[in-house]
């Protein structure tokens, strides 16, 4: 895994990750535990560790003191080749997901954020079989440890 973070301008910045490596699905947060995609079953018999792969890159802007914005877009992959074949499991079937987000938030006082964000989301499967899906977000917060501004 590496990851990075880099102020742009002024309080500006820019965030991404990419994460790879076999049987580590438990650890990709759109993958989660319970999905069985860490390991699979080969036609022959064989348990091999799956490989994974993702990325994300956000910005986020700052528009004035309380007003903000971050626009998010992330990618995964998990690569379950001979393994379709050899199970009826549908998550062996996982090709990729994408997704892109872009929100708002207001800070009216400390420890206080309010705001609303979409979101797209798109899965698609290995014989090419996709879905997308929307969805606006509203988020009301109270920080219970201000830690400080922005």
């Amino acid at each position: 895994m590496l990851s990075a973070a880099a102020r742009v301008y002024g309080k500006d910045n820019i965030v991404f990750q990419v994460a790879g490596g076999e049987g580590i699905a438990r650890y990709i947060l759109d993958l989660g535990s319970g999905t069985g995609l860490d390991a699979g079953v080969t036609s022959a018999g064989a348990v091999v560790a799956l490989p994974t792969y993702g990325a994300y890159v956000a910005y986020q802007h700052f528009w004035a003191e309380r007003w903000r914005s971050t626009a998010t877009y992330g990618y995964l992959k998990v690569n379950t080749t001979d393994l379709a074949q050899a199970s009826a499991n549908p998550t062996t079937l996982f090709s990729h997901t994408q997704y892109a987000e872009a929100n708002l938030m207001y800070r009216p006082g400390a420890g206080f954020t309010v705001g609303a964000a979409v979101l797209w989301g798109q899965h698609q499967l290995k014989d090419g079989a996709l879905g997308d899906a929307f969805r606006l977000n509203f988020v009301l917060q109270y920080d219970l440890v201000n830690l400080g501004n922005w």
